[in-house]
């Protein structure tokens, strides 16, 4: 949904007009469950493998990442600066956005302790 409307959703409703989302441009995140709210709904913790030069052939990474549309490239920006860690990765084939967190030290040291203050209300 934050990605936009399909291709064939817009050619099964050629009569509906989409409306335009405004930006909202907030400056500060007022608390942590700010965060745990949008953590519940767009955020997810996954391993990535992937091919590396050592004696298995392959390496793995534990990854944390918030995916957004692209015209929320503010709020993934006040969510690193509230977070204190991570990167933004942009995909060239979408117009979407991720916040991604995958040094071991950021996620043990800041991510995980901080989930640990402010439990995910959900069985996510």
């Amino acid at each position: 949904m934050n990605l936009g409307i399909s291709d064939k959703i817009k050619s099964e409703f050629i009569n509906i007009t989409p409306v335009e989302r405004p930006i909202i441009l907030t400056k500060i995140i007022p608390d942590a469950n700010r965060v745990v709210g949008f953590v519940t709904g767009e955020g997810n913790f996954d391993v990535n493998i992937h091919k590396s030069n050592n004696k298995i052939g392959y390496r793995s990474r534990l990854r944390f990442r918030i995916y957004q549309h692209k015209r929320d490239l503010q709020l993934i920006g006040l969510l690193i600066k509230y977070l204190g860690s991570g990167k933004i990765e942009k995909d060239t084939r979408k117009p979407e956005i991720c916040l991604t967190i995958s040094k071991f030290l950021d996620i043990n040291n800041k991510i995980i302790p901080f989930f640990n203050e402010n439990p995910i209300p959900d069985i996510k």
